[in-house]
């Protein structure tokens, strides 16, 4: 009898507020959990990498639209 599952399945999303603040998400779809893994509320168009380590994300916390780099915890 196995005790983990054969595959680990999470996904990234953006969640826009009544407020028009967006921030990132990651879900964990063995776990059923959600967890906000960005701050600003000013975050957009999530990229994970190949590996699933690190997401590439646009942030205009600084009122510029940049390109951001966040480890995915």
């Amino acid at each position: 009898m196995l005790n983990k599952p054969l595959v680990t399945v999470e996904l990234c999303f953006l969640r826009m507020g009544l407020d028009g603040k967006a921030n990132l998400y990651k879900y964990g779809l063995n776990t059923d959990s959600t967890v906000k893994i960005s701050v600003t509320g000013v975050d957009m168009y999530p990229q994970v990498s190949p590996d699933g380590k690190s997401l590439l994300f646009i942030s205009s916390a600084k009122g510029n639209r940049d390109v951001a780099f966040l480890l995915v915890p």
